[in-house]
């Protein structure tokens, strides 16, 4: 019983630092692109099939309204702009990526990103103190 317990621990373990991996070389292989504000931007895959989409559009609305002017929004609609959505290796709708301020990937969200998660990501682009801003 106790190696099967172990044997379920280490695959979880396995499988969790699998993802990081592939999220963090998913990462490091995105374009450098040009950004237009000189500013960190949240590049917003989606699209008008994705029920999920909608939920994720509601949270970063709040984000770009509470961080208004420290932020830029791209929302690319992935059915109409398959160049952008193959270019940045799309896996999953919705899917949010942080460009820095010299336009090169830092995070990627697969899925659902609540707003907490999307601010505590914008913050340490921004490296602000964390009692600045709350959503």
């Amino acid at each position: 019983m106790l190696e099967r317990i172990l044997l379920v621990v280490f695959l979880a373990a396995g499988s969790i630092a699998l993802f990081h991996l592939i999220r963090l070389v998913h990462v490091r292989r995105m374009p450098t692109i040009a950004v237009k504000s000189g500013m960190p931007t949240l590049l917003y895959f989606r699209s008008d099939t994705c029920s999920t989409c909608r939920a994720q559009s509601h949270y970063i609305d709040r984000l770009s309204g509470n961080w208004n002017g420290r932020l830029t929004v791209e929302t690319i609609d992935a059915d109409r702009d398959r160049a952008m959505t193959t270019r940045f290796g799309v896996l999953t709708l919705p899917m949010t990526i942080w460009l820095d301020q010299s336009g090169q990937a830092t995070q990627v969200n697969y899925g659902l990103a609540d707003a907490g998660k999307l601010e505590r990501q914008l913050i340490g682009l921004l490296q602000v103190p964390t009692s600045s801003q709350t959503l």
